[in-house]
């Protein structure tokens, strides 16, 4: 049998046993620039537009305090004629519709306020396009005035998928030209 007393002239550096290297943490912020980047593409593809882009400073206070610059409310900026302001929230998966049915959902309230107030400074419509990772985009809609085989009812608001969302008619997105 071999002596443990052989090592003891070696020095060990690290305790391989408890190393708690943290795990680096994802940006969240550059992760809601690239929902908003895809939101764009997206909208831009579907409306045949250049005209959708995110808002400068998108999440950052001054473009919550910026009431004057009506185009700069929500998340992306969206043609003249376009209906709806946009707020776009990208992942927050420890969201569960589940919980839903009891209490209904904090956070998704807040989204909801902060699209509401927005769209009301912006003389809009507020629309919340939702995308949990690996999930396909939601769309929640307040007030929505058509009915679609899956949705979800959540008090004024209605939720539904946004690809089948975005297949409705232009008029449905569009204000009448004056």
């Amino acid at each position: 049998m071999s002596d443990f007393n052989e090592f003891e002239d070696y020095e060990i550096d690290k305790d391989f046993l408890s190393d708690k290297t943290k795990k680096k943490r994802k940006n969240s912020k550059d992760k809601g620039n690239r929902g908003e980047l895809t939101l764009v593409k997206l909208l831009n593809t579907r409306f045949n537009t250049q005209e959708f882009s995110r808002v400068v400073g998108s999440g950052n206070r001054w473009s919550h305090v910026a009431v004057v610059a009506k185009h700069y409310l929500g998340d992306i900026c969206s043609p003249p004629n376009f209906k709806y302001l946009i707020e776009c929230k990208f992942g927050y998966p420890q969201i569960d519709l589940c919980n839903t049915f009891d209490n209904g959902i904090p956070q998704l309230n807040e989204f909801l306020k902060q699209a509401e107030k927005d769209a009301g400074m912006a003389g809009k419509e507020p629309l919340v396009c939702w995308k949990k990772n690996h999930q396909p985009w939601l769309a929640v809609v307040k007030g929505l005035d058509r009915t679609f085989d899956y949705q979800l009812k959540y008090n004024d608001w209605v939720m539904v998928s946004l690809t089948k969302l975005l297949s409705l008619e232009d008029d449905f997105f569009l204000l009448p030209q004056a």
